[in-house]
């Protein structure tokens, strides 16, 4: 009768649980009533059989269960996705934050010192960037350095390491126009857990207003960065870096890597997507893509 086409699926549906209630009332009786041995075997059937329609049904249904929750992004990932990060320039306040900073990621040989991290300041303060999360806690910080010729090429040989850069190595705020070629001392970045990607992306998307700070987007060159770890290593050579030199021919030990503006511009651009500020499309667009 729970069959008929013509019934309505709540008539249907109280059927069904009218015959499961009597079909256990039914099983009930029949085991109270039997002899022991008889019961003891019963129960055993139907504990198996318990176990066999667990295995059956619930396990496809746990699974389908976690496929379904894999199918949209968990909390921790929106939250990671939709975590707004800023750039900003960073102040002069800022300089004992990042030697701190500095100081509890890098080995005690690269970490540079506060009052080195002032005196470049104190020479070209355009290159320092803090990265802030969207409730102004600051999660990192970028430094990018303007080196004059003489320094550049001695630390792109090896001959010389961080620490031995000095203020007047870079170029001033005056002098911008004479910028062709920035060296990244350092990019940290410590969000949120979950959140890296999140961060680095925001970071890439405003480079252009970042080196814009520093100097004029057309008249850069060429962009140097030491790989101090392997996935630092591994996001250089995604952006079009190539090795410069190897670390066990200079002095601070680390592989030094080189890109051009226009390669690291069309890198950025596809990992960024829409994210890309306006600044960037055209840095890249007058780069030659």
């Amino acid at each position: 009768m729970n069959n008929n086409p013509y019934l309505s699926p709540q008539l249907r549906n109280a059927f069904a649980v009218f015959a499961a209630i009597a079909g256990l009332i039914g099983v009930a009786v029949t085991l109270l009533t039997a002899p022991s041995r008889m019961r003891t075997a019963a129960l055993l059937f139907l504990f198996g059989l318990a176990i066999v329609l667990a295995i059956a049904i619930g396990i496809p249904e746990i699974l389908k269960y976690a496929r379904a929750a894999r199918a949209l992004p968990s909390d921790t990932e929106l939250d990671s996705l939709g975590t707004a990060y800023g750039v900003e320039q960073a102040t002069h306040g800022d300089i004992g934050w990042i030697a701190k900073l500095e100081a509890s990621v890098y080995s005690k040989e690269d970490a540079i010192p506060e009052h080195l991290l002032s005196e470049w300041y104190s020479m070209n303060p355009t290159g320092f960037s803090i990265i802030k999360a969207a409730d102004g806690r600051p999660t990192g910080h970028l430094d990018i350095l303007p080196l004059r010729p003489a320094t550049l090429e001695a630390f792109l040989r090896g001959d010389i390491v961080e620490h031995e850069i000095r203020g007047d190595s870079l170029y001033s705020v005056r002098d911008r126009s004479l910028i062709r070629h920035l060296y990244v001392e350092s990019i940290i970045l410590l969000p949120r857990p979950h959140s890296r990607a999140a961060a680095i992306v925001a970071v890439l998307s405003n480079l252009s207003s970042i080196i814009e700070r520093i100097t004029h987007l057309q008249t850069v060159e060429r962009i140097y960065a030491i790989a101090a770890t392997p996935s630092g290593e591994r996001l250089m050579r995604r952006l079009g870096f190539d090795l410069v030199s190897q670390g066990e021919r200079r002095k601070d030990g680390h592989n030094l890597f080189g890109a051009q503006p226009s390669v690291l511009a069309s890198a950025i651009l596809a990992i960024c997507g829409s994210r890309v500020a306006q600044g960037d499309a055209v840095w890249g667009l007058t780069r030659g893509l």
